[in-house]
């Protein structure tokens, strides 16, 4: 085991509780607008900070944490991934649903009252910041400390999924774990970050913009035709 620097350190707690310590979004549940548009700015912000300590701290280039000129392994194997997931889970998430052990229906109606420039905004959060934090820097830096990139990815993949429990509930613990996994075995197989970047932000573009207007065009298929008529 190596002794980090004072900067690893510092980066490593910015990056693993950032996202719990300086937002309110992942404590209260509430999914109110205002609150949604601060938090999505101080992830941002996060973000930022941990390439700061990156660049000038640690003195490291954005390729030590997986983050390269994109190529075309790049797109296949974030669509693949991205695949994998919404196959699974159209498998798999009816089964959780009627068991009780998944239930977004509460957050899924908070978020489906923002606007569309937030809701996007909050999928492009979701896939550059969250795998830049525990994907990207929190899985090299604690490989880099243990020597293990297994050990590092269980303990960034824990910490993924229990940030995300107090907004989504227990289901998270059962979702993200599953789809946090695949985008860590996506990491661990080609040290591509975009890649990763790029199949969380397609799951969670459908997942919160094509799935509910799927659903509400289901529940009202002839107010729908009506109004693209108009």
């Amino acid at each position: 085991m190596k002794w980090p620097g004072l900067f690893t350190i510092i980066g490593l707690v910015i990056a693993l509780g950032g996202p719990v310590l300086f937002t309110g979004h992942w404590r209260d549940g509430s999914g109110r607008k205002s609150s949604s548009i601060k938090d999505q700015i101080v992830l941002w912000a996060v973000l930022v900070l941990v390439i700061t300590i990156i660049a000038f701290g640690e003195v490291r280039s954005l390729d030590s944490i997986g983050l390269h000129a994109p190529t075309l392994g790049t797109l296949l194997w974030g669509i693949a991934a991205a695949a994998f997931i919404e196959v699974t889970g159209a498998i798999v998430f009816p089964f959780l649903a009627r068991t009780g052990i998944v239930d977004y229906s509460k957050q899924m109606a908070a978020i489906e009252e923002w606007p569309l420039w937030l809701i996007l905004y909050a999928v492009l959060t979701a896939g550059v910041v969250e795998e830049t934090l525990y994907r990207g820097y929190a899985i090299e830096r604690l490989r880099w400390i243990s020597g293990s990139y297994w050990w590092a990815a269980a303990v960034s993949l824990v910490i993924f999924g229990l940030v995300h429990l107090p907004f989504w509930g227990r289901g998270a613990l059962v979702w993200s774990f599953f789809a946090g996994g695949v985008f860590t075995a996506l990491f661990l197989w080609n040290h591509d970050l975009l890649a990763c970047m790029l199949a969380h932000t397609i799951c969670d573009f459908k997942a919160l913009l094509i799935d509910p207007f799927v659903r509400r065009h289901r529940k009202h298929p002839a107010r729908e035709s009506a109004m693209e008529l108009s």
